[in-house]
């Protein structure tokens, strides 16, 4: 009976890094989801820019609160395919090797040309 204390606070220390890196994961997942609604967020207006020939103003739209967002468009005479993605590094140790070094954020739009 006298070591209940220590027993608790030697099972605590055990599972205090899974905990933590519970949390840190959590974290990521969070970035991860803040940073995708906001290129959804940021979609409308980039095809408004687009529709009205002022493609080169996008970049500089995306990039004004993010970082390393890139803008692609690809025409196939029916159909504009609007892509806008950006690279996220896990701050989680470890996890990086579990998922992959980098996660691509990837948010995609289809405009019907002559409209």
């Amino acid at each position: 009976m006298k070591n209940r204390k220590g027993q608790a606070l030697v099972e605590f220390i055990i599972i205090l890094p899974v905990l933590v890196y519970v949390l840190l994961v959590m974290i990521d997942i969070f970035v991860i989801y803040n940073k995708k609604s906001s290129l959804e967020g940021r979609m409308e207006e980039v095809v408004y820019l687009y529709k009205n020939n002022r493609s080169a103003e996008i970049k500089d739209y995306l990039n004004k609160d993010l970082e390393n967002v890139n803008f692609k468009s690809q025409n196939d005479g029916k159909y504009t395919y609007i892509v806008v993605d950006m690279e996220y590094e896990f701050m989680t140790p470890g996890l990086s090797n579990i998922v992959g070094k980098k996660y691509d954020i990837k948010c995609e739009r289809v405009i019907v040309n002559g409209e």
